[in-house]
């Protein structure tokens, strides 16, 4: 079982429930409560998998062009445009770590404009298709706390 109840057999089950919040430290400045994954993507599975590490390599463009510049060449949300922002860019080894695919999916398309844990975070929905979203993915999951 993953975040807020949805199942994926992709990522690390959630440690936290629904009413807990993530809290990467003063550094990151990040803590949000678990909002519930909409229904249209909870079924959504990455069609890359996570049998080959190769994989990766399909969004480490994407990313460095996309991300890096915002959650940083690490994923700790410690990227050159990172202070501007309030609260900081996510760090992306605690993102790994405790959301499954629909929910990372979810955010990185609809960005960060959210009324339980508002952010900067743009759309990329409308900028990239969702195979460079999963592309995007498949890198953050390889690269980031690998699992």
């Amino acid at each position: 079982m993953g975040c807020n109840g949805a199942t994926t057999s992709d990522a690390p089950a959630c440690a936290l429930d629904a009413t807990a919040s993530l809290d990467t430290g003063p550094e990151a400045g990040h803590a949000h409560p678990l909002e519930p994954t909409p229904s249209i993507y909870v079924g959504l599975r990455n069609p890359y998998g996570y049998d080959d590490p190769s994989k990766a390599a399909l969004g480490a463009a994407l990313y460095a062009a996309e991300c890096a510049r915002c959650h940083g060449v690490t994923g700790k949300g410690d990227g050159p445009e990172a202070t501007q922002f309030s609260p900081r860019p996510v760090d992306l080894n605690d993102t790994n770590a405790h959301h499954p695919d629909p929910y990372i999916f979810w955010r990185v398309h609809d960005g960060g404009q959210l009324a339980c844990s508002p952010s900067d975070m743009p759309a990329f929905g409308g900028k990239l298709s969702d195979d460079d979203l999963w592309r995007i993915i498949t890198y953050l999951r390889f690269t980031f706390l690998a699992f």
